[in-house]
């Protein structure tokens, strides 16, 4: 998805830059008519005028971040929902398992919570995969290492 506000910036700038162009073209000829003598006004310096063109831009990219930004965070807030699903994983090595039961010890690479014995119950449900396809529950054995994700 191409970033809207990139196209706020690529408008303002040909403003800008447009802008600019048609002020010394006005400039030139009031300085043509100055120099005839035919008006006694005199105009703002272009490098004035662009000093002032540009803290007005800056001015104005800093107020389109921020509502930017503003906006963007808001609606990632809002499109998350409220039955989220929590992934956690951590590593284990397996003490023992059964038909119905794994035992597993959590090594100390993981975080606090998830070092120690955990019994976990083994139901048609849980998925035993290994390389992205599935296995059967009697290919583990007692002193594999394993991944746990708990959802």
């Amino acid at each position: 998805m191409f970033p809207l506000f990139l196209i706020f910036v690529v408008g303002l700038l040909v403003i800008l830059s447009g802008g600019c162009v048609l002020y010394l073209h006005f400039y030139k000829r009031r300085i043509n008519k100055a120099l005839n003598g035919s008006t006694n006004k005199t105009m703002p310096a272009p490098f004035n005028v662009a000093i002032v063109l540009l803290i007005a831009f800056l001015i104005f990219m800093v107020f389109i971040s921020f509502v930017g930004g503003f906006g963007l965070g808001y609606r990632s807030l809002d499109s998350k929902e409220d039955g989220q699903i929590d992934v956690t994983a951590f590593y284990a090595e397996i003490i023992s398992i059964d038909e119905s039961n794994i035992t597993v010890d959590g090594i100390s690479l993981n975080e606090e919570n998830y070092r120690g014995e955990f019994i976990f119950q083994l139901h048609e449900s849980v998925i035993v995969e290994w390389n992205g396809e599935q296995i059967m529950l009697d290919t583990l054995k007692k002193g594999d290492l394993i991944v746990i994700v708990l959802i």
